[in-house]
């Protein structure tokens, strides 16, 4: 996890990390043997391009550079060795379920997990989701409902992916 405040369950072995990067090397540290791997967000798709070694005053500042930062999905995704029986992504959208099914194909994953973002369902901070599970197959749409009914609704839909292959 990166920083957060929330605790952890008791039963879950936490690994802290601070950046993407670090993120993805402790990931494919623990990589062996996985059955179900599930990426449930992006640690952030962009980083700062050079990072300042010394504070920037206002008088000076022109402007950020960014880069694109590594993506652990796609690259725990199409590993040819140790790669997870079954990985699962998430897809928070604001320009619909194209995107979501684009996003399976394009980084292979086996399932993922759709949030539309609108002004209905505002993905972020709030206790209620309203998700679409998308496989190669088949795309199954969810009512609003609370996340750990989301949570439930996931876990039913990948064991019943699993248990059919």
């Amino acid at each position: 996890s990166g920083p957060t405040n929330l605790q952890p369950p008791s039963n879950v072995k936490l690994v802290k990390i601070k950046t993407a990067d670090e993120m993805l090397d402790r990931v494919k540290k623990e990589n062996n043997n996985i059955d179900i791997a599930i990426f449930i967000a992006a640690v952030a798709d962009f980083k700062i391009k050079k990072i300042s070694e010394k504070k920037i005053k206002k008088e000076n500042f022109k402007s950020i550079l960014l880069k694109k930062n590594v993506d652990i999905l796609k690259t725990i995704s199409l590993l040819k060795k140790n790669r997870p029986k079954y990985v699962v992504g998430f897809s928070a959208e604001t320009e619909g379920l194209i995107k979501a099914k684009k996003k399976l194909n394009e980084k292979k994953c086996d399932m993922i997990i759709y949030n539309k973002i609108s002004d209905d369902n505002k993905v972020f901070g709030l206790n209620e989701n309203k998700i679409s599970v998308v496989t190669k197959d088949k795309i199954k749409n969810y009512p609003k409902t609370s996340k750990v009914n989301c949570a439930k609704h996931i876990i039913d839909s990948i064991y019943n992916q699993i248990r059919i292959k």
